[in-house]
């Protein structure tokens, strides 16, 4: 995470990806974050932790070591474990599911991508390709895709000069204006945890089309998440 000034006040900004190796399980289907989205936890599944997957010295090492030992979602639970936890450690391929939990949703998980790309089809803006676009100064903005260069040098992202903003979308019902306004060639999104309206966001930019790295994403936690292990557990 990171913290951006403006003026007297502090934004904590995080960027999230997810970014795992597959764990290589014996004799048995395994999967983990590689590809996919975490699973809905059930008590009865069964998962394998990695040895070492959190750092020494970090405030949440101590309770992966007591929970990393649970062979089943139940077990790490009973150990301490919650299930943000589990999402955040799925997402970095420290945990994975094995045997009929790990068959049952990569089934699950391929139907959901097929659906997905048939819709993203149908939503794609016409210049979803087009990269964002860097000016000299805001006034010379021609497009929804221009914006200032944050830093010097090629590859400095982009901060489109106008974009498109969710407060008051209320949970549940923020993924259809988001798309809409992808659509119509808006590509800075500003969104925050205690709109509570993140995942519509994130679900609205999957079926889009567009590609990540042609978007600005912006959003704040609340003041009960500073710090960057909190920050980064946020569900």
């Amino acid at each position: 995470s990171s913290v951006l000034r403006v003026g007297s006040r502090r934004w904590y900004c995080c960027a999230l990806s997810a970014f795992a190796s597959p764990l290589a399980m014996p004799a048995a289907p395994a999967v983990s974050a590689a590809a996919l989205p975490a699973p809905k936890w059930e008590d009865g599944m069964r998962i394998k932790y990695v040895a070492e997957g959190k750092k020494k010295g970090t405030l949440s090492y101590d309770r992966y070591e007591k929970y990393r030992h649970a062979k089943t979602v139940a077990e790490a639970i009973q150990l301490g474990a919650k299930k943000s936890d589990l999402n955040w450690d799925f997402g970095r391929g420290f945990v994975s599911l094995v045997g009929g939990a790990a068959t049952k949703h990569l089934a699950a998980a391929s139907k959901d991508q097929s659906a997905a790309k048939r819709q993203k089809t149908a939503h794609t803006p016409a210049d979803a390709a087009q990269p964002l676009n860097a000016v000299s100064t805001p006034a010379a903005a021609k497009t929804l895709r221009d914006g200032v260069a944050l830093g010097k040098g090629k590859g400095a992202p982009v901060l489109p000069v106008a974009g498109f903003g969710t407060y008051k979308l209320k949970k549940g019902e923020a993924k259809t204006p988001v798309l809409e306004a992808l659509k119509a060639g808006y590509r800075l999104i500003d969104t925050a945890q205690v709109y509570e309206n993140e995942a519509d966001v994130g679900a609205a930019i999957r079926d889009s089309g567009v590609p990540r790295e042609n978007l600005f994403i912006e959003t704040k936690v609340w003041r009960s998440s500073h710090g960057y292990e909190r920050t980064m557990k946020i569900q």
